[in-house]
């Protein structure tokens, strides 16, 4: 009998476990729900892969430009995409953690014999896990999730509707920026548990009144919260860090309108592209603030922002860059209650460091070569308790 002929089996318990044992709903009842679950990524380059004829990194992003990003890639990394958003929010609890002990059996079985049914079976594993791990610590899906370098809608109802995240009920917001790269802030939202929302693009501009050819930030209201999607000017150019001041001054801007508009909660995430809370915000220019756990004192009370340490990972920040973790992916939060941040550093997010050692997370493409990862940042989740 023919080696192949021997792994049959297998392959047929490996079919089976991922198509035949049932799915949990994703929709469901909230185990604690005054508490609101928020999650930003910046997803790096996250295109779609039809080109639209607009040029620049759209074109450099498509089935026939330079990055060969074709539909089997785009497709790959929706779904891991979509694996850390149940990750992060294990919403089928114990469920996701069985399926998990019995993926892991059939992973390793096949491992050994390097096939496709392998490698399937190893993300399946690796999703199912991390969600049961996190079952136990946040136990809902997340009713907001952030993005940053977002190129459009069709790149966000492509995650809605080619993987798991089909059968939950998050709704698209997303505006287009002037940004010259193409890329855009972006959220999810869960109408079940916000209700609707009234969202606008900021734009920022310059000493002269001009807009600043960059990301908006993306203001989002819903009835118990506002949130606003950051994603402020990279460090790369002389200007950058006068770009930076300009968006953090804007912000706090929006923050202060929305404020006198009756906003009795806050939450502002991003990507700042410098580490804000180690340089010490300046609270004269950021006021809202993201409350330390365990604080009793009063949320709003105008302050620098605290930094709570992160989870799931021995790294001390969102990026890694040559050898440092750097934390510039972050929130600031006014209003009642308790906000509690955590890096998401799933092992399924990294790969081994090999010029500096450690780990550091897993990009899709490194210089032209494709890697298969997400995003060279990390995700966050900020719990708000009452």
């Amino acid at each position: 009998m023919s080696a192949g002929t021997c792994r049959w089996p297998k392959r047929l318990r490996l079919l089976l476990l991922l198509f035949l044992i049932p799915e949990p709903s994703l929709v469901a009842a909230d185990p604690r729900p005054d508490t609101l679950l928020v999650m930003f990524w910046n997803v790096e380059n996250f295109f779609h892969y039809k080109s639209e004829g607009q040029g620049g990194s759209e074109e450099e992003f498509s089935s026939f430009g330079s990055r060969h990003w074709t539909r089997r890639r785009y497709l790959r990394k929706c779904n891991a995409i979509a694996k850390t958003i149940l990750a992060a929010a294990a919403a089928a609890g114990t469920e996701w953690a069985v399926r998990a002990e019995r993926a892991a059996s059939a992973e390793r079985a096949e491992q050994a014999a390097g096939t496709e049914w392998a490698e399937r079976a190893e993300g399946a594993e690796r999703a199912s896990m991390a969600a049961g791990t996190a079952a136990a610590e946040l136990g809902r899906l997340p009713d907001v999730v952030g993005f940053a370098e977002v190129e459009n809608r069709k790149a966000l109802t492509g995650l809605l509707r080619e993987t798991i995240l089909r059968k939950t009920d998050y709704a698209i917001v997303h505006f287009d920026s002037p940004d010259r790269r193409g890329i855009d802030c972006a959220l999810l939202y869960r109408p079940s548990t916000l209700g609707q929302v009234r969202a606008e693009a900021k734009h920022l501009y310059d000493s002269a009144g001009a807009v600043i050819p960059t990301r908006d930030i993306l203001v989002a209201v819903f009835d118990s919260i506002a949130i606003l999607v950051n994603h402020h000017p990279s460090k790369v150019g002389s200007a950058g860090g006068s770009g930076r001041s300009v968006a953090m001054a804007r912000m706090d801007a929006l923050v202060d309108s929305l404020v006198q508009a009756g906003c009795r909660r806050i939450l502002c995430v991003g990507d700042f592209n410098d580490d804000v809370w180690r340089n010490g915000a300046d609270p004269g220019v950021v006021r809202s603030r993201r409350a330390q756990p365990g604080n009793d004192g009063p949320s709003n009370a105008p302050q620098a922002p605290a930094k709570s340490p992160p989870s799931h990972s021995s790294s001390r920040g969102t990026i890694k860059y040559n050898g440092e973790w750097e934390k510039i992916d972050g929130c600031f939060y006014r209003g009642s209650g308790v906000a509690e941040e955590t890096v998401l550093a799933f092992p399924f997010l990294l790969e081994e460091d090999r010029a500096y050692g450690g780990v550091k997370p897993r990009r899709t493409y490194s210089g032209p070569r494709w890697k298969g990862g997400v995003s060279d940042h990390l995700p966050i989740c900020v719990s708000i308790a009452p």
